[in-house]
């Protein structure tokens, strides 16, 4: 046994220190699914899933999307992903991208022609439609 010292002296005070310690663990806010990375989440976990649970041509298009638009964004721990980041992000595919009102497709192309058609404009500047 230890002899109890400081202000941990009472089998009150060890109990709050060990439920402050403990805290992130029994909240969930600290499992070791929050130490991974958005890019090890996805891969190793969703995209099997998808794979698993729905059509080919489903998964295809999903991994497909995720290694174009946001595999580069991938880098950040799950547990410290926010609202502001997941803004960041689609403002960044927004800059490299536009969707095409006619054909309901995402069209890549430069930055600099008009995100959107305007006013029965006919023809889209990045893919023709």
């Amino acid at each position: 046994m230890v002899e109890a010292v400081g202000e941990y002296r009472s089998k009150r005070a060890a109990r709050v220190l060990a439920d402050e310690f403990l805290a992130p663990l029994n909240d969930g806010r600290s499992t070791p699914q929050s130490t991974m990375t958005l890019t090890q989440f996805v891969e190793n976990i969703y995209l099997p899933f998808v794979q698993a649970h729905k059509r080919i041509s489903t998964f295809h298009g999903y991994r497909n999307m995720w290694k174009a638009y946001l595999k580069p964004h991938g880098e950040i721990a799950l547990r410290d992903f926010r609202t502001a980041d997941g803004e960041q992000v689609l403002d960044a595919i927004a800059d490299r991208a536009h969707m095409c009102r006619r054909s309901d497709r995402l069209c890549l192309g430069d930055s600099t022609a008009p995100a959107l058609h305007h006013h029965g404009t006919t023809g889209c500047h990045k893919c023709g439609h």
